[in-house]
């Protein structure tokens, strides 16, 4: 009965979190999402592991690649990017980001991250609320999340919903990455 109940209220929870937004943004429910690991190395030896997520949307040009991140010095991120594809030509162009936050249901904390923009217009967003250090972790690898960003050149902002997690290698080749540091 208690999980029951749990359920309901993280459930109606997120419908209100996600129609509080939906006034202010256009929700987008994209049609390909796919998981990557990647890593940066410095001598042979992982600096940061991350969780790629490509999501695409055609015949709409926007693709978004968020990332989700993890340095050696065990500070946590995400990367935003974004761009306009050109589906006939396979051509991408890049777009600056203006603003970006991650969240679920339960996890909704815009404020524990300090963004930063980088000279590509990629957002940056490091981590700042130490309570936070495993529920950002849990709430990206269990899936059903939002990426909420505005461009600098589209004046609306948009909310893809990410209805899947990481599968099971992606999981493996993270921990493995986090283990190797």
């Amino acid at each position: 009965m208690r999980v029951t109940v749990a359920i309901a209220v993280i459930t109606i929870a997120s419908s209100g979190l996600v129609m509080t937004a939906s006034a202010y943004a256009t929700q987008v429910i994209p049609k390909g999402v796919e998981f990557t690991n990647d890593k940066i190395e410095q001598g042979g030896k992982p600096q940061a592991c991350i969780v790629t997520v490509a999501i695409v949307n055609p015949p709409a040009p926007e693709v978004v690649n968020f990332q989700f991140m993890v340095f050696a010095n065990q500070r946590q991120a995400f990367k935003v990017t974004a761009g306009d594809m050109n589906w006939s030509n396979a051509s991408l162009v890049a777009k600056r980001i203006a603003d970006a936050d991650f969240f679920t249901g339960a996890f909704n904390h815009p404020n524990a991250f300090e963004k930063k923009i980088t000279m590509e217009g990629q957002l940056v967003a490091f981590l700042v609320d130490e309570s936070l250090i495993l529920d950002f972790p849990n709430a990206f690898f269990g899936g059903n999340f939002s990426i909420r960003f505005r461009r600098t050149d589209v004046s609306d902002e948009r909310i893809y919903e990410i209805g899947q997690q990481p599968g099971q290698g992606i999981r493996a080749g993270f921990n493995d990455c986090l283990h190797s540091m």
